[in-house]
Order: C-alpha cells, then structure tokens, then sequence
C-alpha cells in the first residue's frame, strides 16, 4: 500500500487500525505483532514533501503501533519517505555530506518503491494546484501514461494547462503503479473537474481502458459552479476549498466484469459527512453509467435531443471570423479602472521606480526589459483603450501586442472601430449555462467565464473591395446613440451567408417596433442569434450540449417570428451596453448619504448594503443571484472594488446594471414565449 502525498499519515494510520482490527477479529491477539512486523513495516509505504507533516507522520505511526502493544525498534521504521513523489532524479548519496547525505539516500529509498517495488493499492488526498511546476522525468514509463492523458486534446484544444494540475499527475501515478502491479486498487479523494471536464476526456477513456471497475462518489460543493442541491438548496464542500470534489476508486483485475458506477452526494457538510461515516460501497445506491465516446464522462449526461440540436447550425459556421478573448498574462500591471492610473503604472519617466514597481508585481526581469523597451518607442496614452472586462465592468488596458500575452489583434483590431459582438464560450463547467454576454470593445479572455470567445459583427480591412448587396447604408443601431456607418471602406458582416437557411438571403431591413431603429438583415440575424441565446428554454433544453461546444443555432423560418427576436435581441444588446432608454431613469437608487465606501456586500429585504449607512435599492433578490458565466453580477462588480470609495459615474453605473439585469429577466420571459414556436416552424 502507498499514500503518495501522504501528509501526517491520516490515511496510512486509518489504513494500519483497519488491517490490523480484522485480523485481530478473526485470528485473536496474537495475531497482531507478526502482522505488524511482517507485513505493515515491510509493505505499507508513505511519501511526504514537507518535513514537518513528515516528522509528525512519524509520531503518528508510532502511536497507533504503540496502541496495539507494538514499540519499534532502533532498526525498525515505518516507509514514509522524505520526497517528492513526481521527482524521479537519481543522485548519488556519496556526492553530500552530514544531513544532506542522509536525505539523499532516503530519496533513493523512495526512488526504489516508485520504479521497481509492486504497489497493488495506492490511496490518498494529492495536492490541488492547477498552476504546477512539478515536472515528471522525459522519456519514462510513469510519463508517457501521464501524457497519454492528454493524446487527442492537445491536438484539438487550445488550452490544456488544467491537464498539468498536480492532482492529475498524482492520480497518473496511482494509475501508472497499479497498471505496473498487473492488478490492485486505486482510492483517491480529489478536485472533481476530471469526471466532465472537456479536456479530460483522454484521461477518463486511459482509466476506462485500464481499469475493470470504477466507482464514483461525487460530493460536490464547488462554489465555482454555484451549485446548489437539486431542490435548490445549499451545497457545501467537505474541505473549506472552492473545488468541488469527488472520491474515486479505480479497480484492475481482469477476472472482473467491466463497469462504472455512479452518484451524487449533495447537501451540508455535516450531511456529507454522515453519508461517508453510514455508508460504503456495498450499501450505496449507485447508478450505472455508459460513457459514450468521444468526450467518456464520468457523470449522468442527458443527451436525448441529439438528433435534433445537430441540426441548428453552429455559431462558429455563422460567423467568417472568431477568436479566443485578449490575455494580458498580468491583469494587475497591465488592466486597471482608470485610464490615468494605468497610464501612470507603465510610465517609464524614471526607470527605477517602473523596475521596483513591476517587481513588487512579480513580473519577471526579462518580460520588465522587453517592456521598457517597447514602452520608449511608443505613445503610451495613444494605446490605452477601453476594455471588455467582465459583464458590466468596463475597465482599460493598454493594447499592444508586444506587452500582451496575447492580443488576437486579427479580432480584437475591428474593435478600434465601431462594432459589437457576441461574447461566448465552447465549454462550461456552470451548473446552468449562461455564459453568454455582448462586447463593442476589445475584449478579455475571461469576460463570460473560463474561456471567452469573441464573434464581431463587422471586420474591416485597409483593402478596397466589391461592395455586396448589404453594404452602403448599413446601420449599427445601438438605442441612444444610434451611429451610421456608412459604406466604409473595408468593412463587411462576419458572416458566412451560404451556411445560413436560403430564406435568410430574402430578409428585408424593417424598423423595429420596440426600439424605432431601422434594422439592416446582418444586422437582423446578429440580434436573433442573441435573443435565441438568452432562452432560458432553450438554455435549459440543450443544456449538456451548450456545455461542450459552441452553441447550435435554430433559425425559424417564420419571417415575422424571427424579426420578433431580433427586436427582443436589439433590446437585450442596448440593456447589455447600458445604452437603453429604459436606464436613463434606472429603478434603481443610491438613497442614502455617505462616504461611498465599498466595505462590504449584502443582500437583505431587496436593499444591497455596501457599508453600514448606505444601500442600493430596490433590488429584488433574483436580480441579486443573476448570473453570466461564472460571475454573480451585483455581486462581483462590488467585490472587485472593495476598499475602495464610489464615484458619481460608479452609483450611476450600479443603478443602471441592476435596472438592465431587472430588464433583462423580463425579457427572457417574452423571448421564452417567442422561443416555444421557434422549433415548430424550422
């Protein structure tokens, strides 16, 4: 048995009282001491990083031994080693001297179990850390599996860093060690994200090959996900971490039937914790699951409207052109919520203050240097522009692809112009899908959630050419400001128009009876797509496969249902940009005299309290709890300006975004009411 990141020895300990209770049960006393000598001191293995869990680990064991009647000897110890479990580095013992010889030969010790000594059960709690900087030896057979991990995914996704969780790694040990055994168990309690992850589904398809049975106790509690109980009420984690997390057991023995079993535990902790103290596999009520390729997942899935959601057509074959958001690689150094304070941050008026400053920000020496060098060629304040931060939360951020990780300026440069987009993603991991937002500016790469992906309406090129039958007096109607762009040279819809129904070519520019704005058809699709997108029916409906790729589209065939919404999609793009006629006298108000100063964010009797005096108010608490992506809206605009005192422009702002989500919620109830004929007349 192995525990590979052991800590004080929680599971070992446990491990040795059970081992040595059942034989003691059914051989008597006597039983115990040859047990302990001969089998728990010479099988039972431990690795711990951390020299103080290690030398508690070893108190630990000698006081359970020492309950049993069992004292060690000099020469006797129990196998935990001092060691990190990923590092298989050989070093010679004779090159150290003193302590360091000692380490260096109990690292060879360790290095023994983990390439040639048979491990049939390896069991534990492996660190979570997504951004890990273990690395595993090139070349070696633990390596190759853990990399088969990821032998399709790095082929087809784009951002597969999740993959190199040290948590993952851990169980690819437990997973090479028992595969290397020939036969055994695998238990390990960690991050759930791997059972419905997109970029898993290599990891869940190795584990279903190599291993006969698998049992999974999801217990949930991710607030990540907000999730809550299917009656909807509270889901709390078993440890105070934001990860949900699940307990895995992996069996390999090939005289097994294959099979998967699966359940849910939701609830409290305390509740939780009952379930684990009454309940084991035997007596669990499990579900059976059958993981269909390619994506394998190792949670209950619902796709019974396949056949007719393949048939909408797919957003990323509507539009020509779309891109990942702009990752800055350094948010706190690079975005900022004034022009001024950013302007003031990458100022290189006296070099050693700009230095000292990006390394108190942890800004590595070399990326300062390329800074500093593109920093003094440049007008700064020219290439400072606004930005599409989160929902509601506009913020600036200086746009140049050579400070930039990634600038996707193919995308984001058609923002330097008048344009808006849909701003979505291809994967969630939200209970409920809402990942869907609208952006006219450049736009960051978590703007709706973990990967935001960015659909202009219009691109615009330098080159002259032909105009088509939708160019000249194409209008970009936002309510309130209502800009023409006219016939400029180089632009055209991001639309690809042979991948639309052919009754999408016949459709007429109208004036919206909502809104007054006269609508052109790129337009017109552009705000149907959006509307179709905030149907909570739809939402609901399609879910699973909103939360695996990007969403699919159906286009009714109904002229006047789809200009109805559209017109409904033109309202919810006005809410969303702030730029409605409904928020020039927002419902909300800012009632109370006072400093101004965010201290805290709470909710009570429909009142959003951000200090002891003062509130927002109404708020009703459904407008509250409102979320896009992975951000509860009300909410997160007033944690990311904690600490700091509200401006004139900030109360104005706040009263407006409540009174747009408001707006909005009643909205998706009419679009819902559209949305139930839209697939009756396809």
């Amino acid at each position: 048995m192995l525990d590979p990141a052991s800590g004080t020895l929680t599971f070992p300990a446990e491990a040795i009282r059970l081992a040595i209770d059942e034989v003691k049960n059914k051989y008597g006393e006597g039983s115990i001491r040859p047990l302990i000598k001969d089998h728990v001191l010479r099988n039972f293995y431990a690795f711990e990083l951390m020299m103080a869990p290690y030398a508690i680990g070893h108190l630990k064991i000698g006081f359970v031994l020492d309950e049993y009647g069992y004292r060690l000897k000099e020469n006797e110890r129990f196998n935990l080693f001092l060691t990190n479990t990923l590092d298989f580095t050989k070093e010679d013992p004779s090159k150290f001297i003193f302590i360091e010889q000692t380490l260096a030969k109990e690292s060879q010790e360790a290095l023994k179990v983990k390439e040639e000594i048979p491990v049939m059960v390896v069991m534990g709690n492996p660190p979570y850390s997504v951004s890990s900087s273990n690395t595993i030896e090139q070349d070696s057979d633990f390596k190759k599996l853990y990399e088969s991990y990821k032998e399709r995914v790095r082929k087809e996704e784009r951002n597969i860093q999740p993959l190199s969780d040290d948590y993952i790694k851990f169980l690819a040990f437990a997973h090479w060690k028992v595969k290397q055994a020939g036969q055994g168990i695998v238990g390990m309690i960690t991050n759930n994200s791997y059972l419905d992850g997109l970029i898993h589904r290599d990891m869940r398809k190795k584990l279903l090959d190599d291993f006969d049975e698998i049992y999974i106790l999801n217990l949930h509690g991710s607030s990540k996900r907000q999730e809550k109980t299917p009656e909807g009420g509270k889901d709390e984690n078993v440890f105070d971490i934001q990860q949900g997390v699940a307990i895995i057991i992996l069996v390999k023995n090939k005289n097994l039937n294959k099979l998967i079993k699966y359940t849910d535990v939701w609830g409290l902790r305390e509740g939780k914790y009952g379930f684990l103290d009454n309940y084991d596999i035997e007596n669990t009520r499990w579900q059976n699951l059958k993981p269909i390729d390619p994506q394998n997942f190792f949670v209950v899935k619902n796709f019974g409207e396949e056949g007719k959601y393949k048939k909408f057509i797919s957003i990323s074959d509507i539009f020509a052109k779309f891109n990942a958001g702009i990752a800055t690689g350094k948010d706190d150094v690079l975005v900022d919520f004034n022009k001024h304070s950013l302007l003031r941050k990458l100022s290189i008026n006296d070099k050693s203050v700009f230095e000292a400053f990006m390394e108190n920000n942890k800004v590595h020496k070399e990326l300062v240097k390329k800074w500093l060098d593109e920093l003094s060629n440049i007008n700064i304040e020219e290439q400072i522009k606004e930005y599409s931060y989160r929902p509601f939360d506009n913020r600036y951020v200086i746009y140049n692809s050579k400070i930039l990780q990634r600038a996707r300026k193919e995308i984001m440069d058609n923002f330097i112009r008048e344009n808006i987009a849909i701003s979505i993603t291809n994967s969630s991991s939200q209970e409920k899908y809402n990942e869907v937002f609208i952006s006219n500016k450049i736009a960051d790469k978590h703007l709706t959630g973990q990967q935001t992906y960015v659909f202009p309406l219009y691109l615009y090129s330098e080159e002259k050419r032909q105009q088509t039958i939708f160019d000249g007096q194409e209008k970009l109607d936002i309510e309130g400001v209502q800009h023409t762009l006219r016939a400029n040279k180089g632009k055209s819809p991001n639309i690809n128009w042979t991948n639309l129904p052919t009754f999408c070519s016949t459709l007429q520019s109208f004036t919206s009876s909502i809104t007054g704005s006269f609508m052109q058809p790129t337009e017109t699709i552009f705000y149907y797509i959006y509307a179709i997108l905030y149907s909570n029916i739809y939402r609901q409906k399609y879910q699973e496969f909103l939360k695996i790729d990007f969403p699919r589209i159906p286009f009714t065939k109904d002229d006047n249902l789809f200009k109805a919404l559209a017109q409904r999609g033109e309202q919810l793009v006005n809410l969303h940009l702030l730029k409605s006629k409904e928020l020039i006298n927002p419902l909300v108000k800012f009632p109370v005299r006072g400093d101004n100063s965010v201290e805290k964010r709470e909710w009570k009797n429909d009142q959003v309290w951000i200090n002891d005096k003062q509130y927002f108010a109404p708020i009703k608490e459904e407008v509250w709890n409102y979320y896009i992506g992975g951000y509860q809206v009300a909410d997160k605009w007033l944690k990311d300006r904690k600490g700091r005192v509200l401006s004139s422009e900030d109360i104005k702002h706040y009263c407006k975004v409540a009174t747009a989500i408001s707006e909005t919620i009643e909205i998706q109830k009419e679009i819902d009411r559209l949305y139930s004929k839209v697939e009756k007349l396809i």
